[in-house]
C-alpha cells in the first residue's frame, strides 16, 4: 500500500496535481469510513465531514514532518524531488477546514457541500484509498490491483468492478501494439468504461457497460452509434452491407397466400378473416390426407398463423401491457406453427451450453448464461431470442440486445468448434409484440453484428397492424429465420459426424504406431473471447477465494 510520499514522487507533475491528489485522498478517506459505518457520504453531518477533513490534514502534516526528518540522509539526486514534494505538501498544511468549508458552503447545501466540490476531481474511489495510505508506514506494500501483461484482462477487471457498483476504478492505458481493428474495439470499450466510471447515471451507465462487454468480446455492434464514431465509414458500410440480406422479408408463396386473405379482411373484418382461414386450412388438410403425407404444407401452417393473429386482435386485453411471460407464450405459438421438423425450442431460462467454456474459464463453478428462448437442431444450439415486456424501463431493450450479441457469438464459436465453416448466426430481440433480427458474422479479423433486414416483425393487436401483417413481410422474416436455422443445423450435424470420423481415424493410427497423442495447450486469443456480465454467483465465488 503506497504512502502519501510515494504517491507524490510517482506523480508525473506534482506541482499541478497537489490539490487534486489531496481532494481525491479526502474523498477516498470519507468513502472508506462510510463503508465501515454502513452509511452514505450524503448522510454525514457537516461536523463529521470537517472532523474527517482535519484528520486528513493532520496525517498529511505527519507525513511531511517524517519526510523532512529523513531528507538529510537522502542522496543529492533525491533532494530535488523531495524539495518539490515538501513544497507541495506545505501548501496543503496551511489549508484549514474552516477555509475549505466556507468556500464550499457558500454555494452548496450544508450537508453535502464539501463532497459536491470534491466530486469535480472525478477520480474518487474506494480502490484508490486502498492503494494510497495517508498514514506513513515503515514497510512498503504493493498495490492491490497490479496491471497484467494483457490489456484486455485489465479492462475486464475494471469492467467487473464497475458492474459491482464501484466508481473511480483504475482503467488501463490504451495500448499501441494492437492490430488496428482490435485497437478500435479497445478504444470503444475504454471509452464506455470511462463514461460509466464518472458521475452515476443509472440507465446510461448500464448501457455503456454492456457496450464495453460487446467490444471486449471482439464484436463491433453496427447497430450502435459507437460504430461510425470509432471505425472508418468505409469499413462500417462494407460490414453493414455484408450483414444485410435483400429479400429476407419477401416470400412469394406467403405473399400470394396472404393476398387473398387481405381481400377477405377488407370485406368481412376480423371474424370473417378467421372463418376463411379455418375453411382454407380444412381444404389443405384434406389435400394432405389425399397425398397420405404426414408433413403439413406451408399453406396449412400459414392459416394457423392467421387464426392466431385474428385471436390477438379480437382480444380486448391490450389496455395494460402484457408481462414478458405472456408475450413469450404468444410468440411461441407462432414459432411452433412454422417450425421445421428437426428444429426444437427450449424456454424457461435454460442454460446456453456453448457459453459454459468461456464463463468457466473465469469461474470454475459457472454453469453458463441463461436465455429466454433457444433453438436446437438435434441437440445443437443454433440461435437464441431474448424477450422483454413492452413496459420495461428505459434502456432495458438496449441492454438485452447487447446480451443477445454475445450469446450469438457463443453459438457461432460452438458451431466453428464442430467444424462448420464460413457461416453466421442470427439472433433475435423481442420487446412486447415487436421483434428484430441481427446477423453475427466474422468480418476481417473481428466479428460484426448488423441487422439482416429493415423489417420489424410486429404481431398484430389492432386492425391496422393486422392489415400490415397480411402484407406478408413479418411472416416472411420469421419463416426465413427458421429455414436458415434448419439448414445451419444440418450442416452442423454433418460437420460433427466428419469430426468424429477424423478423431476415430487419428486414434486408430496412434494405436498402430503405439504413440501418445500430443496435447498442445492453446492460448485463447482475443478473437475467441466472449465477456459476459458478472453474475451474483461469480461475485460470491470471487469473494470466497479472496
Amino acid at each position: 500500500m503506497l504512502n502519501f510520499d510515494e504517491f507524490i514522487l510517482q506523480s508525473e507533475d506534482p506541482r499541478k496535481k497537489s490539490f487534486h491528489s489531496f481532494y481525491r485522498s479526502y474523498v477516498d478517506y470519507v468513502n472508506v469510513q462510510c463503508r465501515k459505518l454502513n452509511q452514505r457520504p450524503s448522510h454525514l453531518s457537516m461536523k463529521t465531514q470537517l472532523e474527517m477533513y482535519e484528520r486528513v490534514v493532520a496525517e498529511l502534516n505527519k507525513a511531511d514532518e517524517r519526510k523532512m526528518a529523513q531528507s538529510a540522509a537522502t542522496k543529492s539526486s533525491e533532494e530535488v524531488t523531495d524539495a518539490v514534494a515538501t513544497m507541495i505538501r506545505s501548501s496543503l498544511k496551511y489549508t484549514t477546514a474552516s477555509h475549505l468549508g466556507s468556500h464550499v458552503i457558500s454555494g452548496k447545501s450544508k450537508a453535502f457541500g464539501i463532497l459536491e466540490m470534491l466530486k469535480r476531481a472525478n477520480e474518487s474511489s474506494d480502490d484508490d484509498f486502498e492503494r494510497l495510505s495517508l498514514i506513513p508506514t515503515a514497510k512498503k506494500r504493493k498495490p492491490e490491483h497490479q496491471s497484467t501483461t494483457d490489456p484486455w484482462e485489465d479492462l475486464e477487471k475494471a469492467s467487473t468492478s464497475l458492474h459491482n457498483g464501484e466508481r473511480g476504478v483504475h482503467l488501463p492505458k490504451i495500448p499501441t501494439n494492437l492490430p488496428s481493428n482490435h485497437l478500435l474495439l479497445f478504444k470503444i470499450a475504454h471509452g464506455c468504461l470511462t463514461e460509466a466510471n464518472g458521475p452515476f447515471k443509472k440507465v446510461t451507465d448500464a448501457v455503456n457497460l454492456k457496450d464495453a462487454l460487446v467490444a471486449m468480446s471482439c464484436i463491433l455492434n453496427l447497430r450502435s452509434p459507437l460504430a461510425p464514431t470509432y471505425f472508418p465509414a468505409g469499413f462500417v458500410a462494407k460490414a453493414t452491407d455484408d450483414c444485410y440480406e435483400d429479400g429476407y422479408d419477401n416470400n412469394v408463396l406467403i405473399s400470394r397466400c396472404f393476398a387473398g386473405m387481405t381481400d377477405v379482411f377488407n370485406a368481412e373484418g376480423v371474424l370473417g378473416l378467421r372463418d376463411a382461414a379455418e375453411d382454407m386450412k380444412a381444404v389443405y388438410k384434406k389435400q394432405r390426407r389425399a397425398r397420405d403425407s404426414p408433413v403439413r404444407s406451408l399453406e396449412e401452417k400459414l392459416m394457423d398463423v392467421i387464426e392466431i393473429a385474428c385471436d390477438l386482435v379480437s382480444e380486448k386485453q391490450f389496455e395494460e401491457p402484457r408481462a414478458e411471460a405472456d408475450t413469450l407464450h404468444i410468440w411461441l405459438k407462432i414459432f411452433e406453427k412454422l417450425l421445421p421438423a428437426r428444429l426444437r425450442m427450449k424456454t424457461g431460462e435454460s442454460v446456453l451450453t456453448c457459453s459454459k467454456p468461456g464463463m468457466q474459464q473465469r469461474d470454475e463453478d459457472m454453469m453458463g448464461r441463461k436465455v429466454d428462448l433457444k433453438f436446437l437442431f438435434d441437440g445443437i444450439e443454433v440461435a437464441v431470442i431474448e424477450f422483454k415486456s413492452a413496459s420495461q424501463a428505459k434502456g432495458a431493450v438496449a441492454k438485452q440486445s447487447r446480451k443477445s450479441l454475445r450469446l450469438g457469438k457463443n453459438i457461432l464459436q460452438g458451431l466453428e468448434a464442430l467444424g462448420v465453416e464460413d457461416t453466421y448466426v442470427v439472433c433475435g430481440d423481442v420487446a412486447g409484440f415487436m421483434g428484430s433480427f441481427t446477423k453475427i458474422m466474422c468480418f476481417e479479423d473481428i466479428y460484426v453484428a448488423g441487422k439482416i433486414t429493415d423489417t420489424i416483425v410486429t404481431l398484430p393487436t389492432t386492425k391496422h397492424t393486422l392489415l400490415k401483417f397480411l402484407e406478408g413481410k413479418p411472416v416472411s422474416v420469421l419463416l426465413n429465420f427458421l429455414n436458415y436455422l434448419d439448414d445451419l443445423g444440418s450442416r452442423a450435424i454433418d460437420a460433427r459426424e466428419a469430426a468424429v470420423v477424423l478423431a476415430d481415424e487419428e486414434e486408430f493410427e496412434q494405436q498402430i504406431e503405439y504413440r501418445k497423442p500430443t496435447i498442445l495447450k492453446e492460448k485463447k486469443s482475443f478473437q475467441q473471447s466472449v465477456v459476459h456480465s458478472p453474475t451474483l454467483r461469480s461475485e460470491q465465488l470471487r469473494r470466497r477465494k479472496e
